[in-house]
């Protein structure tokens, strides 16, 4: 989907880096961003496709909840790892896997289009 593309894009990236920065040390700080972020996509992928979904069933107060939980997860990480880059990074991976998670359960097991809502 959308996510592995723009996972694959931001893979591409990689061997032009250095056009962003003279510096060799940024260039080199910017790469494991970089991979991260790749690996990230695949999550948001799911998020954007799973929200989507919900959206479309108008499960508005169930996305208020996957919101609010995932918000508090990435606090609860900031707080735990500070305001280091490993932190906010960390931050952004759990923000975005609890939110795809949860769009997941809500999919496959929660909502109208599970087997339990089709009942």
């Amino acid at each position: 989907g959308i996510g592995a593309v723009l996972a694959v894009l931001l893979l591409g990236s990689m061997p032009v880096l250095h056009l962003l920065s003279p510096l060799p040390a940024v260039v080199d700080a910017a790469r494991t961003p970089t991979l991260i972020g790749a690996g990230m996509m695949l999550f948001c992928g799911v998020c954007f496709v799973g929200e989507g979904i919900m959206q479309g069933q108008k499960a508005f107060v169930e996305l208020t909840v996957i919101t609010l939980t995932a918000g508090g997860a990435m606090l609860w990480c900031l707080e735990s790892f500070g305001g280091s880059l490993a932190g906010i990074w960390a931050s952004f991976v759990l923000f975005n896997v609890v939110r795809a998670a949860m769009a997941l359960a809500h999919h496959f097991w929660l909502g109208p289009l599970s087997a339990r809502g089709r009942r």
